[in-house]
């Protein structure tokens, strides 16, 4: 929306502000973002009656720098705070939708801010900017008050996944995550196939996004990864409020008989020596591991080692627990 409003105001650079969103307390796609990470420590100058200036804007609702001044306006550019802050940063003229969410600070607002730099003859915003604002004020507050019921709605989701103890992940409705529960994180952190797993979740979330995958289903994907096999379980969530989407991932881990001799025998064609050291190779051990639990050399190990890998038709040994896997 800020970008789409940019071009109708004929602004130089866009920003908003939502308080609660876990981002910076500030954004803009064109600004320095670390000159905005100091909002609201740097503020302009309060006028002339004490009162502060971000608060006179969240009275107005819709203001520029010369509404909230007015005829003080002149001691505003004269000030430290727009001759090193604002004007080198490219606000020569600032144009402002503020909502009050509570609270007696600066950050506590919603807001949306439109920039111009002060360049030739035409660097402030005029009465049609205003009367734009004006028109898109109520909508903005619904916008805001819709957020706000959301976060609040999601934030006990959420605390209510981490007390189950869980393995959830949270994304949203174009696949990004935005909560792992402290079971899902714990497990990450042992299986060396962390990336894959998280992208596994991501394709079952998306693919429940579009109606494809039911919850819980008995047909749910499942995952192998070289430690383990997991079971993908996705179901969405509808805040009734706002509409807007959760997409819930459940990871079970699946208990799975390990693979026999016999086994590998079998699907390989693995003779007993073979088979017996794929089960090693399974278990991540070295050659000089292998010839000490076999009673073997280091060189036949390493032969059986390169028969096992041809017959497997892996790449490297890293492969065969995946491989090997009932």
């Amino acid at each position: 929306m800020n970008r789409a409003l940019r071009d109708v105001l004929h602004a130089d650079s866009v920003g908003f502000l939502l308080p609660g969103t876990g981002g910076p307390p500030m954004y803009s796609e064109e600004q320095d973002h670390e000159a905005l990470a100091r909002f609201p420590e740097v503020l302009p100058p309060a006028l002339s009656d004490g009162t502060p200036l971000w608060r006179r804007c969240l009275e107005k609702r819709v203001c520029t720098i010369a509404t909230v001044y007015g005829a003080e306006v002149d001691r505003y550019l004269a000030s430290a705070y727009y001759c090193d802050y604002a004007r080198p940063g490219g606000a020569g003229d600032t144009l402002a939708l503020g909502i009050p969410l509570g609270g007696q600070h600066p950050g506590a607002a919603a807001s949306l801010h439109f920039w111009r730099e002060r360049r030739g003859g035409r660097h402030a915003f005029g009465d049609r900017a205003l009367a734009i604002l004006e028109l898109l004020l109520p909508a903005f507050r619904a916008g805001v008050e819709a957020r706000r019921r959301f976060g609040a709605a999601r934030s006990n989701v959420l605390a209510m996944l981490d007390a189950l103890g869980q393995a959830v992940l949270v994304f949203d409705d174009v696949g990004r995550v935005l909560h792992q529960t402290p079971a899902v994180r714990a497990l990450l952190a042992v299986d060396h196939d962390h990336r894959m797993l998280q992208q596994a979740a991501r394709q079952a979330a998306m693919e429940t996004q579009q109606g494809d995958i039911v919850a819980s289903s008995s047909t749910a994907p499942t995952v192998r990864t070289r430690s383990d096999v997991y079971r993908l379980s996705a179901s969405r969530y509808t805040e009734p409020s706002s509409g807007a989407r959760l997409i819930l991932v459940a990871l079970e881990r699946r208990a799975v008989r390990p693979s026999t001799e016999d086994d590998l025998r079998r699907r390989f064609g693995l003779t007993p020596a073979e088979s017996r050291v794929a089960l090693l190779l399974g278990q991540g051990r070295s050659n000089a591991a292998i010839a000490a639990a076999l009673s073997i050399s280091p060189f036949t190990a390493r032969r059986h080692t390169e028969r096992v890998l041809a017959k497997l038709s892996v790449r490297s040994r890293a492969e065969v627990p995946a491989r090997i896997a009932p």
